[in-house]
């Protein structure tokens, strides 16, 4: 999973760095569904990343304020909605709108860790890709502080510089039934 922009043409951070390891290929599937809003997420084939077999391009906000909220959720969300779209059970997320976007790094993982708490998916193992220590920190203290911890990972994880660090699951993951059927209720 990548941090986008909405032309999905690559940049820098994480994108840049996916876009270089990939192939020219990735940004040519990804231009045709572009342009992608801040909110929204697509999906390609991830080429030249083997073993990973897709790349989820998501669009956060640029900062603004905490309006953004709810923007920032929806990418991450959004992001397990491409995932459960082509059966993926595992995706890694890197921070979402912290860098040339913005988006303070504490507000920010707190947003992070309640949408992805808070989805509805058939992702069983979710990983929160810290680049630095402080980012490890900031992930670790909002899934403390998330006092209704209720989705059923099976496997939540954070890996970081320091390290990875297993964050313990709510229950068992749902199956792909229950999501579809959880999906049609709030249709």
């Amino acid at each position: 999973m990548t941090a986008a922009n909405t032309r999905l043409r690559g940049g820098g951070g994480v994108d840049g760095a996916v876009h270089a390891a990939a192939c020219p290929r990735l940004l040519q599937a990804s231009l045709p569904l572009a342009p992608c809003p801040p909110g929204g997420a697509v999906i390609t084939e991830a080429f030249d990343l083997a073993p990973v077999r897709w790349v989820i391009h998501a669009v956060g906000p640029i900062y603004q304020g905490p309006p953004d909220a709810a923007t920032l959720a929806s990418a991450y969300t959004q992001s397990l909605a491409r995932a459960d779209d082509v059966g993926a059970t595992s995706v890694a997320f890197p921070s979402i709108s912290t860098g040339v976007y913005g988006y303070p790094f504490e507000e920010a993982a707190a947003v992070s860790v309640r949408a992805l708490c808070g989805a509805v998916t058939a992702v069983q193992s979710a990983r929160l890709m810290a680049f630095s220590h402080r980012v490890q920190e900031l992930w670790e203290q909002a899934v403390q502080r998330l006092t209704s911890y209720q989705r059923g990972w099976q496997s939540m994880s954070l890996v970081g510089v320091a390290g990875a660090v297993s964050l313990p699951p709510a229950g068992a993951g749902r199956d792909a039934r229950a999501v579809a059927a959880a999906r049609q209720d709030r249709l």
